[in-house]
């Protein structure tokens, strides 16, 4: 369930909407989770909508007692829990998660197949919530979307990122090419430049489509369709509506905030992708050796079909420094040398299961509909 103050734009675009879980309401959510840093409010004087700060609305006196009591976080003490919205009061303090979790199971239950809604929750008189359902739609659910983890049989030397606390619980099979976004592009490439990485990822997405056999994913830092700049790499859902992952790595020290759990969330569970996201050290992630000796997928004059696209010229050739196309296949036999003769080509998987305890990921290596996925069978007693 993705929540927000205001007005429901912010959970649309996801530009500031918190992720909950809605098997475990009362969580506090994950630490370095973003706070929401603008509500969508309509300004009746004009008939128009306006984003606003938070401090911006109590010091027109429009910032309601009620979104102070339940919109902040941290605690009650804390200062800082007045400059942070995060919707922590609405969690812990009152049964919301709880009661939308049996609408949901309930309309489920009486149209016979999942639903996708929409909520909107006012605060009554004597603090009581009074919540609408504005929108209930049918929910396809995709093949892909079961927890899944990877095989006991597969080698330590052929896992290329593992992790814990998936938020996910996807797999994704057979992948042949990697997008791969190094992580020295935050520091040597302007936010102007970067944005022209969806550009980078388009002509991919175009030109791999055209080839039997081949499944690219894209492996980012940090989050892919970010809204912000210095949060991720802004693409639009077209520039890789082809792709059948996103994977994203997330440095320690930065903000661990997966762009799947908002704005991105119902594209990527339509068009069955694949999608996780690792904390990783950010050296680790260059010495990875899919990474280190990787070998690149030959698709073209990336450098050209970047400025017809519109790419300056000095940006281009940037780009294709810190963007590559890691072709699976080639870059495995490259690292293990005796698999030369290998008939069966390589590719990459990825497992993932958000159940409980651990909440294991991992990407991978096998030989192509090999060592797949395994999918955990959940008690529904």
């Amino acid at each position: 369930m993705a929540l927000a103050i205001g007005l429901g734009r912010a959970v649309v675009d996801g530009t500031g909407s918190k992720f909950v879980m809605l098997g475990k309401p009362k969580a506090t959510g994950f630490k370095g989770e973003v706070p929401q840093r603008k509500i969508h409010v309509l300004k009746l004087s004009s008939n128009e909508i306006q984003e606003k700060t938070k401090e911006e609305l109590d010091s027109e006196g429009a910032l309601p007692n009620n979104i102070k009591t339940f919109g902040m976080g941290g605690k009650f003490d804390d200062p800082i829990r007045w400059r942070a919205i995060t919707c922590e009061g609405l969690l812990k303090y009152t049964e919301l998660g709880g009661v939308i979790r049996y609408m949901v199971q309930k309309l489920k239950k009486q149209l016979g197949y999942e639903v996708d809604c929409e909520f909107t929750v006012e605060a009554a008189s004597g603090g009581v919530l009074k919540i609408n359902l504005v929108q209930c739609r049918p929910q396809n659910l995709p093949q892909n979307l079961k927890p899944s983890r990877k095989p006991e049989s597969v080698k330590k030397e052929s896992t290329v990122l593992e992790g814990k606390d998936s938020r996910n619980g996807t797999f994704c099979t057979n992948i042949t090419d990697l997008v791969f976004v190094h992580p020295k592009i935050f520091e040597e490439c302007t936010a102007t430049e970067r944005r022209h990485i969806a550009t980078f990822v388009r002509i991919v997405n175009k030109e791999i489509q055209k080839r039997e056999n081949r499944k690219y994913a894209i492996m980012t830092i940090k989050r892919w369709e970010s809204t912000d700049d210095h949060a991720g790499i802004p693409a639009q859902p077209a520039d890789s509506s082809n792709a059948v992952g996103i994977i994203e790595m997330f440095p320690e020290g930065t903000e661990y905030s997966p762009s799947f759990g908002s704005h991105s969330l119902q594209r990527t569970l339509d068009a069955q992708m694949g999608t996780a996201a690792f904390k990783i050290r950010a050296a680790e992630i260059l010495e990875l050796p899919l990474i280190a000796q990787a070998q690149q997928t030959l698709i073209g004059d990336i450098e050209s079909a970047l400025i017809k696209e519109g790419c300056p010229a000095d940006t281009a050739r940037k780009l294709i420094q810190y963007v590559k196309i890691i072709d699976v296949d080639a870059t495995h036999r490259t690292i293990n040398s005796e698999l030369a003769s290998e008939k069966t080509p390589f590719v990459a998987h990825l497992a993932q299961d958000n159940r409980t305890g651990e909440k294991p990921n991992a990407l991978y290596i096998a030989k192509k509909d090999e060592q797949l996925p395994e999918i955990v069978k959940i008690d529904k007693k």
